[in-house]
């Protein structure tokens, strides 16, 4: 095995769940993401075949990945509930619990309410697990840049969650 192989196999089992979650949690859809994911990957050995320097290899492959979700919702078109009822979507097999449910559409629903700029980050250090300056490097913004829309993204959902607060 050589080296470029070795590197490749490093970041694919140390990376390959992680963001599998990342691209599953902006399309909804695992077998898209699943393709998605694959899709990344094969990016990122290309990259590695062409001997450019890599200087964070899980920063590269994140943005790989955001750039293949981006391609992947240009390309698409949306779905509604009854066309996914229609092709066999059954919701009565999706249930879980409601109270868990409930909490999770009103951090959805405060997260969307957030700028795109701040979601995103969010959903990078939170999903992904990555630094400020990890973000920056997928994002191509500065690391002081990435710092400050991530502490406000935080501020404006703690200030959102406060009419959920008892009296």
């Amino acid at each position: 095995m050589n080296k470029k192989e070795q590197i490749f196999l490093d970041i694919f089992e140390s990376h390959n769940d992680e963001v599998f979650r990342f691209v599953l949690f902006r399309v909804s859809n695992r077998e898209i993401a699943l393709d998605l994911t694959q899709e990344s990957f094969t990016k990122f050995w290309e990259v590695l075949l062409q001997d450019k320097p890599i200087e964070n290899s899980r920063a590269l492959i994140y943005h790989i990945a955001r750039n293949k979700i981006i391609d992947h919702y240009r390309k698409s078109k949306s779905y509604s509930l009854d066309e996914m009822i229609e092709n066999g979507f059954d919701v009565k097999s999706h249930a879980v619990n409601h109270e868990v449910i409930d909490d999770v559409k009103k951090l959805f629903e405060e997260a969307n309410t957030l700028p795109d700029k701040y979601k995103e980050v969010l959903l990078l250090h939170i999903e992904a697990g990555l630094n400020s300056n990890e973000i920056a490097e997928v994002l191509e913004i500065s690391n002081n840049l990435a710092s400050v829309r991530l502490h406000r993204a935080k501020e404006a959902l703690r200030e959102s969650f406060k009419k959920y607060e008892p009296e």
